[in-house]
C-alpha cells in the first residue's frame, strides 16, 4: 500500500516555490537589441519554461526567466557576469525576489517616471541652449540689418524658457 507521500514529486510547484526557480536577468551595456527570442536562444538548453517576461527600459533590459526546476535555474545562473556579445550586453543574474503582484507595476512605473524626469531635465537644458543660440542669431541679424539700414523682425515670437511650464510629475 502506497503512503500519502508518493505523489509529492509529481505535485505542481506552489507559488512560494516558484521564486526559487525564477531568475531576474538584467542586460546592460546594450549595443544590440535584446528580446525574448534572444533570451530563449541563450537559456533554452537549461530547461527554461515557455514564457519569459521581458521589460525594455531606456538603457537596459530586465527579464523574469522561469525554469522547470531550481537545479536548472542554478545551472543557468552560471551565465552571470558574462556578455551576450563581445564587450556588450552584459548579464546580471539574480534570484527573483518574491513580491506582491500589486507592487511590481508600481515599481516599474516609478522607474519609468524617474527616467522620464531625467529625460525632461536634459531636454529642458537642450531647449535653453537652443533658445539662447536663436536669440543670439536674431540679435546678429538685427545688427547686420541695422548696419545696412534695414529693420529685421522675427517671424516667430519665442517664449522664454521660464514660461514653459513643467509637466505635472515634475512638480
Amino acid at each position: 500500500m502506497a503512503s500519502g507521500h508518493d505523489n509529492l514529486v509529481s505535485e505542481p510547484l506552489t507559488i512560494a516555490s516558484d521564486a526559487k526557480r525564477v531568475l531576474r536577468v538584467t542586460v546592460s551595456h546594450l549595443l544590440y537589441p535584446v528580446d525574448e527570442y534572444l533570451l530563449h536562444q541563450l537559456v533554452d538548453g537549461y530547461g527554461v519554461e515557455e514564457k519569459i517576461e521581458v521589460h525594455q527600459m531606456a538603457t537596459y533590459v530586465e527579464a523574469s526567466v522561469p525554469f522547470q526546476t531550481r537545479a536548472a535555474a542554478e545551472h543557468a545562473w552560471n551565465l552571470n557576469g558574462r556578455a551576450i556579445y563581445d564587450g556588450c550586453c552584459w548579464l546580471d543574474i539574480q534570484w527573483e525576489q518574491p513580491s506582491n503582484n500589486s507592487t511590481t507595476p508600481v515599481t516599474s512605473l516609478s522607474m519609468i517616471i524617474t527616467e522620464w524626469k531625467e529625460d525632461i531635465k536634459e531636454l529642458r537644458a537642450v531647449l535653453q541652449d537652443l533658445v539662447a543660440f536663436l536669440q543670439e542669431e536674431l540679435a546678429k541679424k538685427k545688427e547686420e540689418g541695422a548696419a545696412m539700414g534695414l529693420t529685421v523682425t522675427s517671424a516667430l515670437d519665442m517664449p522664454s524658457i521660464q514660461s514653459i511650464h513643467p509637466v505635472a510629475c515634475m512638480e
